[in-house]
């Protein structure tokens, strides 16, 4: 690892802050000294999560601006709350085939550099207290959600398939119960059986994507707006940061 600087894989489940304490139980010499992450991952999430410590959490901002890069899988033909599995079912669509050349369209139109609100679940502050706890409490208007900008480089195609939604029951069970922390787990996981109980064999459709990024894009909405554009609802099912500016996953510490 660089002075200062730690490139530490987070697993799913797994919160920025608790891959930090753990870092810190492995390495009791940092157990004193101040550490933050320079760009936050979804508990849901993995990957590559930059830690800075000591002097260099000074330079966050500069550790923040840089490029990324993410392997995404989108669940077309359900949606929640939060734009991911955990988060309470809104939608159920069937849905039906999907050609690769309107994925790749759809895909291109999400290339560029947008304004868009932030998700109402992030920790982006307003007015004293992150979204997420506005979204769960006393909902926001949408003129009080601020904007901010977003640019897409490149956005890849690297598979698409079906399913029937009551083959992921047990996936999602799974990834649903490793998440630490009070994150309404039982409502949420309440709501997907009943869901899948419903609609267990609606068709669904999983399209697996590489995307390179600037700061502040958020995959979750990547998600729901190619779902959308294709006509469905749906969400990030999958995240993995592989990539944030020079530092790979592939070097991550675990």
């Amino acid at each position: 690892m660089s002075e200062g600087i730690h490139n530490l894989y987070k697993k799913q489940g797994e919160t920025p802050l608790a891959r930090i304490k753990r870092f810190q139980e492995e390495f009791p010499q940092y157990k004193d000294i101040p550490m933050t992450y320079a760009g936050r991952l979804d508990p849901m999430a993995e990957g590559v999560l930059l830690v800075l410590s000591g002097e260099m959490t000074k330079r966050k901002d500069e550790y923040l601006s840089v490029d990324k890069e993410y392997e995404i899988s989108v669940l077309v033909g359900v949606s929640t709350d939060t734009g991911d599995v955990l988060g309470i079912v809104e939608e159920v669509d069937g849905v039906g085939e999907i050609d690769d050349s309107l994925i790749l369209e759809k895909n291109a139109q999400l290339v560029g550099t947008h304004e868009e609100p932030y998700p109402i679940f992030s920790s982006k502050p307003v007015n004293g207290k992150p979204l997420f706890e506005w979204a769960r409490n006393a909902p926001l208007l949408a003129k009080d959600i601020p904007l901010h900008t977003v640019v897409i480089d490149t956005i890849e195609l690297l598979s698409k398939k079906y399913f029937t939604l009551s083959e992921l029951l047990d996936e999602i069970k799974n990834r649903i119960e490793y998440v630490e922390g009070d994150f309404r787990q039982e409502a949420i996981m309440r709501k997907w059986e009943s869901t899948i109980e419903e609609y267990g064999e609606n068709n669904v459709c999983m399209i697996k994507l590489r995307i390179k990024c600037g700061s502040g894009a958020y995959m979750r909405v990547v998600a729901q707006k190619l779902a959308r554009s294709l006509g469905y609802g749906g969400l990030a099912y999958h995240i993995k940061r592989t990539r944030v500016g020079d530092f790979i996953i592939e070097e991550s510490e675990k």
